[in-house]
């Protein structure tokens, strides 16, 4: 992320996460900064690229939303196939993810099969120096990994929309998903 790159997301949202899942072990996108207010046990860096190291446990991840460095498709449809692997391959016990409600892209599509909540306003992202920004142009939602979805239902509900499941889209979910697996596995 550049500087210019780097929003944070706001601690209402992330100790929801916590009473959720009951900790975060890990946020695979992040840095120190952004740390004080996700409070993950472990944390990786731009530096250290999450996308090439292993997740674990009770994850919370909020993406960077840009292009990749890498020049290689968006950053969302990386960490999102990656969170989807992980979490098939039992990596991960549970996991909230925010990510703009770009719900015509095919790295959303595997997202339908999760609880999904669609907040009823945009969220004010932090800045580094911790003032409120000015709001985003676009939508976001918190979607969800893991057993507990009525519990997600039950905390996120003050925040916007729940929208359950939808089990129906599954085989072209995992279609989709395992497309952008073999393609992240390359990187």
């Amino acid at each position: 992320m550049t500087s210019g790159n780097e929003w944070y997301t706001p601690p209402i949202y992330t100790l929801a996460a916590r009473q959720l899942m009951g900790a975060i072990d890990l946020d695979p996108a992040s840095c120190a900064r952004a740390n004080e207010f996700v409070q993950a046990r472990h944390y990786y860096t731009r530096e250290e690229n999450g996308l090439a190291l292993p997740w674990f446990g009770r994850v919370f991840l909020n993406p960077p939303f840009g292009r990749t460095v890498m020049g290689r498709g968006s950053n969302l449809k990386h960490f999102c196939s990656k969170l989807e692997s992980e979490y098939w391959a039992g990596n991960i016990e549970q996991a909230v993810l925010l990510v703009p409600a770009n719900t015509a892209t095919s790295w959303f599509v595997p997202l339908w099969n999760r609880p999904i909540c669609f907040p009823f306003k945009r969220i004010r992202f932090l800045q580094p120096d911790g003032q409120v920004g000015t709001g985003q142009s676009f939508s976001t939602c918190f979607v969800y990994y893991g057993q507990a979805e009525e519990r997600f239902a039950a905390i996120f509900q003050p925040f916007g929309h729940i929208v359950p499941p939808s089990r129906t889209c599954y085989p072209r979910a995992v279609e989709l998903w395992q497309a952008q697996t073999d393609e992240v596995s390359t990187l």
